[in-house]
């Protein structure tokens, strides 16, 4: 077993980046308590097998690194409710806004022939 291995009780919830137990890198990665050959370095990850010796020191466990963003991509399960109810007059001018962004010298996804069809015309 892994535990005799490396004199080491194997803790099978570890699972994730920890400090090198072996010293080598900054950290590598456990799998069901037992070190991988993954393991990272200033924020570069890479391949490095596990040494046929006992621990130097006791992994901890390293916490991923969380930023705020003041829930700016986050969405509410009720936005929609907060929208306000499907208007099909106002999808279809954000779907020709869409169209009016095509930069100079883009073609449009079909003819203007077909587009026609669905602009109001002014009353003659």
């Amino acid at each position: 077993m892994d535990s005799e291995r490396y004199d080491f009780h194997v803790n099978e919830s570890m699972e994730g980046w920890y400090t090198d137990p072996f010293a080598r890198h900054e950290a590598r990665w456990m799998s069901q308590g037992v070190p991988t050959a993954l393991v990272r370095d200033g924020g570069a990850e890479g391949h490095d097998p596990m040494p046929d010796e006992p621990y130097s020191v006791t992994p901890t466990r390293i916490e991923p690194e969380v930023r705020p963003n003041g829930g700016s991509n986050l969405q509410r399960a009720d936005d929609a409710e907060r929208s306000g109810p499907y208007d099909p007059e106002l999808a279809r001018q954000r779907a020709f806004d869409v169209y009016d962004m095509s930069g100079p010298g883009e073609t449009a996804p079909l003819s203007l022939g077909f587009w026609s069809r669905f602009t109001r015309r002014k009353p003659r």
